[in-house]
């Protein structure tokens, strides 16, 4: 898969928003999201080529996989948000359980499941995207739209 920077920090900060269990009317990002991005930024640059300018990882869906889950278990700011509140070792939720009244913690196998998910999901966008402009421009003998995401 190819994958811009764009597009995995974006799932990524998704990821933590839909991930972090307080709504309060004061609502904010968790403390330290913006270092947690850049810190990702810099961490998944290994994946890049040398050569490449247009800093786009080409990573199998099941090294990326791997490697967000090993990037989020072990960033001191995801364990912080992980620790918040003495988390319980199993908590059932339901669409009836009242929102916390504080800052709750983060489960951080949401927190993966929900950044790959994101990640997922516009590839699968995009490659619909691809396949209709195909069919559409294909007997234009319009030049094929590529997509890097």
């Amino acid at each position: 898969m190819y994958l811009s920077f764009g597009v995995l920090l974006g799932a990524l900060s998704w990821g933590i928003l839909q991930s972090d269990p307080y709504y309060g009317t004061d609502y904010s990002p968790p403390p330290g999201m913006s270092c947690l991005l850049e810190d990702a930024n810099k961490y998944f640059r290994k994946f890049l080529s040398p050569e490449d300018k247009l800093e786009i990882l080409e990573i199998s869906e099941e090294d990326l996989d791997h490697e967000l889950k090993d990037f989020i278990e072990n960033h001191p700011i995801c364990r912080m948000w992980n620790e918040w509140g003495n988390p319980p070792e199993f908590a059932f939720t339901s669409m009836f359980t009242p929102m916390p009244s504080k800052r709750d913690f983060i489960d951080l196998s949401a927190l993966h499941r929900n950044t790959m998910q994101r990640i997922l999901d516009d590839e699968w966008h995009w490659q619909k995207f691809n396949e209709e402009f195909e069919k559409e421009w294909a007997a234009t003998g319009t030049a094929s739209v590529g997509h890097v995401f």
